[in-house]
């Protein structure tokens, strides 16, 4: 089982400091290792230097008195004498009360590389190869990382600068200054145990403050954690507050309310669908049930069985369409159906229906008026929002007087495209203009239906992202008002 996600976040982030901590630790530790080691070169080169140019004026200033020029070995020729050597005494004489591994060690070497005066034991450490020799020959400082023996044999590492003594142009001697590490590394391990200290104190206040930091960083979710528990199959309407911050917290409550209300839309098209059907096949279901129990009363002719079997069959149809119109209805209300729409003008969409239901027309002698100024382009499903409009011209053709007009005047408000299909029937009673596009309405004037139409018309007209609407004209009759958005093209005609 994987650990949670605030445990793989802390583990992550505290491998990721402390590999950091660590790498730096590591170089700041070897850079103060180069500083205080470079450091500690350049004051022992400092010191070989000075003490080189002691012993060239010191020999110097015996070679005037003598009143001769140097030669070869000048060094170790004048500290043969005894009297001579203690001119020079004083410059290499070791400290006091200072252990040698804690003292610097100065050392004269002659030209051969040997121990000719020193502060400590001459056999301390090893002649300088050759190869040192050749450096310091040639003018320069040579520095390097030496062992020494001490008196207990003990080995205790040094840095060592070798600095050439020049007597007359030519280097006739070497001076070695030995700088004890023992105080560096010790002052080194010091720093190093600070700094593990450091790292192991900021790694655990790392460790609290992304766990703090991720404490508070998940009060959101387990906030929306808690409320979507609180939602259940009997109140999926209740949606997770959105924050008011553009974060992901905030994508994922808008993605979880969606999900919700498209959960919703299916739950109300299931009990919508299941009541209306409960609701509306009662009547014709206990008909049904009525005349076949009648019928088996008693023995009748075969004209009777006939009407009675013609009546349920009727019976059955109205049914079968009842419950299609229902489906239709839901389908359209949940928003669950595709839409296969194409470019159209809507003034010349809604002359193809009423040419193509001229009957509807023609049965009660009823002339369309059109009244149209511009194309009104827009995207539609003919098939879907050609119910709708078949429905509303269903719907007028009923409540027209035979011999009237149907107005169908198309034009542009704002971004939209509206038809206004206006009949000459009774006017709308006031109060009703809403509460005839809900389900299974019924006027009092006694036409024919379901009291599904007009509801399905609305529920195409949304799916097309418009509306439809019912208003009352100027003169005696009743209006549609259907809206439906223009396309980009032509929205942009407008504002241009």
């Amino acid at each position: 089982m994987k650990p949670g996600l605030r445990l793989r976040v802390t583990l992550w982030s505290l491998a990721a400091n402390g590999l950091f901590l660590t790498a730096g630790t590591f170089f700041l530790f070897w850079l103060l290792d180069q500083q205080l080691t470079g450091a500690l070169d350049e004051a022992l080169a400092v010191q070989a230097r000075a003490t080189a140019g002691l012993v060239e004026s010191w020999v110097l200033a015996e070679l005037k008195q003598t009143a001769t020029t140097g030669s070869a070995n000048t060094v170790a020729s004048l500290l043969a004498s005894d009297s001579k050597r203690a001119g020079l005494q004083d410059l290499f004489t070791p400290p006091k009360d200072v252990p040698a591994n804690l003292s610097t060690m100065t050392s004269l070497l002659d030209s051969e590389g040997q121990v000719v005066l020193s502060t400590h034991a001459p056999n301390a450490m090893d002649v300088p190869d050759e190869s040192v020799l050749r450096v310091v020959r040639s003018g320069r400082i040579h520095q390097a990382l030496v062992t020494v023996t001490d008196s207990q044999d003990q080995e205790n590492a040094f840095r060592v600068a070798t600095a050439p003594v020049t007597i007359g142009g030519q280097v006739d001697a070497f001076v070695q200054v030995l700088g004890p590490l023992q105080a560096l590394r010790s002052t080194l391990i010091r720093v190093q145990t600070v700094l593990v200290f450091c790292v192991v104190v900021l790694m655990a206040l790392n460790g609290w403050l992304v766990g703090l930091a991720l404490k508070r960083a998940f009060q959101p979710v387990d906030r929306l954690v808690a409320d979507i528990h609180r939602i259940t199959e009997k109140n999926l309407s209740v949606r997770v507050p959105v924050p008011a911050t553009q974060d992901e917290i905030r994508r994922l409550s808008e993605t979880f309310n969606a999900m919700l209300e498209r959960l919703d839309r299916g739950f109300q098209f299931q009990s919508r669908l299941f009541q209306d059907l409960s609701h509306q096949l009662r009547t014709p279901l206990a008909i049904l049930t009525g005349t076949l129990e009648t019928a088996l009363h008693q023995a009748r002719t075969v004209e009777e069985y006939r009407s009675i079997l013609e009546s349920n069959l009727d019976e059955v149809s109205r049914v079968t369409q009842l419950i299609e119109s229902l489906l239709l209805l839901a389908r359209l209300d949940s928003q669950q159906m595709e839409l296969n729409t194409e470019r159209i003008d809507l003034g010349d969409f809604c002359r193809q229906w009423v040419e193509d239901f001229s009957l509807l027309f023609g049965s009660r002698e009823l002339t369309p008026v059109w009244k149209q100024d511009s194309p009104l382009l827009v995207s539609l499903d003919e098939a879907r929002l050609g119910q709708a409009l078949l429905n509303l011209l269903d719907n007028a053709v009923k409540h027209s007087p035979v011999g009237g007009f149907i107005t169908f005047h198309l034009y542009r408000s704002q971004n939209m495209a509206v038809l206004d299909l206006i009949n000459q029937g009774p006017s709308l009673v006031p109060g009703t203009e809403e509460a005839i596009f809900q389900r299974f309405y019924r006027a009092t004037d006694g036409k024919p239906g379901f009291g599904l139409g007009l509801p399905i018309a609305r529920a195409a007209a949304e799916l097309h992202g418009g509306t439809l609407s019912a208003f009352t004209p100027s003169h005696p009759g009743a209006g549609f008002r259907l809206s439906l958005p223009l396309l980009v093209a032509e929205r942009s005609l407008i504002s241009n």
